[in-house]
């Protein structure tokens, strides 16, 4: 499983609440498995997605007690992103194509590529000039 992005920009950043930071820090996501495309979005809000997957990453010991189901503040549709448990592991797809699914994955290494998708994150928020301190 991987995240990444491209083009992260703040064209639309005009404020500095912090809804502005989540939604107006974007760039162009792509998450794979194994070199398949699961999920692509132009203009995504990536620190809020960065935000929100820490929050529910860490809301549990070792793993999540739940399933992730995305409540962006920029998808008018619940589950943009979705991260179910099933047996064997974790996978990932979205509400916008609910026949894709990510590979079921160990919580280990689901929780890696989430790891390394916030740190990116953080670091490039930074390089933008914007303490990324709003993303745990």
């Amino acid at each position: 499983m991987e995240f990444t992005y491209t083009n992260i920009t703040t064209d639309e950043l005009h404020g500095t609440r912090l809804e502005e930071f989540l939604i107006n820090i974007e760039a162009d996501i792509t998450i794979a498995d194994d070199g398949r495309i699961v999920f692509s979005e132009g203009r995504f809000p990536v620190t809020e997605l960065a935000r929100d997957l820490t929050e529910w990453a860490t809301s549990g010991n070792p793993a999540p007690d739940r399933d992730f189901e995305w409540d962006s503040m920029s998808f008018a549709e619940l589950g943009a992103i979705r991260i179910q448990q099933r047996e064997g592991g974790w996978r990932l797809g979205s509400a916008y194509d609910p026949e894709v699914w990510s590979s079921s994955l160990p919580w280990a290494a689901l929780s890696q590529a989430i790891y390394e998708y916030v740190k990116h994150v953080r670091a490039d928020v930074e390089k933008l000039g914007i303490n990324p301190s709003f993303i745990p």
